[in-house]
């Protein structure tokens, strides 16, 4: 985000904000596709890490690629969902 001193500011999803659903999900046997409106990887708020817990620390590290390589939302909206919907 374009703060009004010229300067960018990083805005994202709270890791742990996002880790800790994340890995109930996970736990409960569902997977999760990662999907950005356009497919960029995913924007986090790293500045936030709870590098000191093991669960939140240990699940971004194994989802690293994922995150990085996330999916585009208008494709999946536009096929695969229609597809799958028939």
């Amino acid at each position: 985000m374009a703060m009004p001193n010229g300067k960018k500011f990083s805005t994202g999803n709270p890791p742990v904000e996002m880790a800790l659903p994340m890995l109930h999900f996970l736990s409960a046997g569902f997977e999760i596709d990662l999907k950005t409106p356009t497919g960029a990887p995913v924007a986090l708020e790293m500045w936030a890490m709870l590098d000191k817990d093991p669960h939140v620390a240990g699940f971004f590290h194994a989802s690293e690629t994922a995150f990085k390589n996330s999916k585009s939302l208008a494709e999946f909206l536009n096929n695969a969902m229609i597809q799958d919907a028939s």
